[in-house]
């Protein structure tokens, strides 16, 4: 069981009481060993990790940690019903398959608290912000919200928009294969494939449906963004935009324009030098064969409000150094944890 972090070590006994939240009495997936759950009595706002595809809650040990003790007042929970392993590909099984396991985890966890959790945030890296908006649709439409408040939503190099990439270069080209092919479920929603007319991840734009509105909900909603050198997820995707603002092409090759860093986070575009938000066109993606869905993908999107941070790592571990996944790999993510943890609404 993941332990929740507290600052102090007051047990709290498990009980039967009955919550108002319709959650299907799904109890039994996941196996909580309440001998080693310890929490506050003062902690009332629930913080829940989760992490992406191929991974584990072990992903963020040192951000749970970082996070748990500027906290105190936060249950910070890394959720494992995703956890993937040698002989269980959870993650490969669809983003709303893993919304439905992070759903139910998060019902058991607050019925154990019942009493106590009256708030919630939410981070998610990589796949885990999709499946982190997968799951607060859910919360939405069995009334979660209406007994736990909505605070932050926040995600890390996230997939927003799928994963389709122009198909201009060799590498552009097996990683479209690749992920259509190779990552299953998850891979064709990734890739939009899943559905011809209403893929999973437009339906999830739609502002009609639960999946919007119930991020719509939330009082701060953050994207982290990697500007290069993220070889899972490009900046397009997970900044919910249609073109990188940093880079201009040179004859025919693309280079970054100069960056100006923030003093305190040296790896975060400095706020008052950051490229200006651009809305998506309806001359974008001209040659995308899913033109319209990625479009209405982005329109929709940008009808929310979203704070954006944009960062830059000279190396090749970008999209792990968000979350300072190792600390002896990705020690140069250490600032950008640092920024999740000053902007964190704790209240």
């Amino acid at each position: 069981m993941d332990t929740i972090t507290s600052s102090t070590e007051t047990t709290v006994t498990s009980t039967n009481t009955n919550t108002n939240i319709d959650n299907n009495d799904n109890d039994n997936d996941i196996d909580y060993d309440h001998d080693n759950e310890y929490v506050a009595i003062q902690q009332d706002h629930l913080l829940v990790l989760q992490h992406g595809l191929n991974a584990t809650d072990g992903d963020y040990i040192v951000m749970k940690d970082v996070l748990a003790k500027s906290h105190p007042t936060m249950m910070v929970y890394a959720a494992k019903s995703n956890n993937t392993s040698l002989f269980n590909q959870a993650t490969h099984q669809g983003i709303d398959a893993c919304g439905d396991r992070l759903f139910n985890e998060i019902v058991q966890l607050t019925k154990q608290y019942q009493e106590q959790i009256k708030k919630i945030s939410i981070i998610g890296h990589s796949l885990g912000g999709l499946i982190t908006r997968h799951a607060i649709g859910k919360l939405y439409q069995h009334g979660y919200f209406n007994n736990v408040q909505p605070i932050q939503y926040i995600s890390l190099s996230s997939p927003h928009c799928g994963s389709r990439r122009p198909k201009s270069t060799a590498f552009n080209k097996l990683a479209c294969v690749f992920t259509d092919a190779m990552i299953k479920m998850t891979g064709k929603q990734l890739m939009l494939t899943d559905d011809p007319e209403n893929p999973l991840l437009l339906k999830m734009t739609d502002p009609n449906d639960i999946y919007y509105k119930g991020l719509e909900l939330f009082k701060s909603r953050i994207l982290y963004s990697n500007i290069e050198n993220d070889i899972q997820v490009n900046f397009c995707t997970s900044d919910m935009t249609h073109r990188n603002p940093y880079t201009k092409r040179v004859g025919k090759v693309e280079e970054l324009i100069e960056m100006i860093f923030h003093e305190k986070y040296p790896h975060i575009i400095n706020p008052s030098t950051q490229a200006p938000f651009v809305p998506v066109g309806e001359d974008s993606f001209k040659n995308e064969e899913k033109r319209q869905q990625l479009l209405k993908m982005l329109q929709n999107l940008q009808t929310l409000t979203f704070d954006r941070y944009h960062c830059y790592f000279k190396n090749f571990l970008s999209h792990t150094n968000v979350i300072m996944k190792r600390s002896y790999l990705n020690n140069e993510g250490q600032d950008v944890i640092q920024h999740v943890n000053d902007h964190l609404i704790d209240e």
